[in-house]
């Protein structure tokens, strides 16, 4: 009796001393920064990621350094629009986001009115600074990013 006694409590306190297991996060992150044409940051603008094949709307503002972030995404293609007062609605279209990325997104606005746009539909591929890729190589810090 006493050694399953003994037992129980010792189950119980490594039950209670063990960290909880963390789970694999699969949303990812939008980020970046907007500016002008001359390179001035914008803040205040309002940035918007749609995903085409469920309608879901992810917005932020941009803050005092034109910086954004949209954390949580889900996986899917999107369609980002960015817009403020005295500028060109500038919309990026079919930006993949997988599982678990970073993706930065820099925005340059062009002077203009709300009802003019700039709309990107190619271009240069997004930066995806997360290390998964990399990693999934076996590749390790010492290695130089050729691996």
């Amino acid at each position: 009796m006493r050694k399953v006694i003994f037992c129980s409590l010792i189950a119980v306190v490594l039950a209670i001393l063990s960290p909880p297991a963390a789970a694999q996060e699969f949303r990812s992150t939008l980020s970046g920064v907007v500016t002008d044409s001359q390179g001035s940051v914008v803040p205040g603008a309002t940035v918007q990621a749609a995903n085409a094949a469920t309608g879901a709307v992810y917005t932020t503002v941009s803050g005092d350094a034109g910086q954004f972030t949209l954390p949580f995404v889900p996986p899917g293609r999107y369609t980002v629009t960015t817009e403020v007062a005295g500028f060109k609605r500038f919309t990026r279209e079919n930006i993949p986001v997988t599982a678990n990325q970073r993706i930065s997104i820099d925005i340059v606005l062009q002077v203009g009115e709300l009802t003019e746009s700039i709309t990107v539909s190619a271009g240069a591929p997004l930066l995806a600074t997360g290390v998964a890729e990399w990693a999934a190589k076996g590749c390790t810090l010492r290695d130089d990013l050729t691996c």
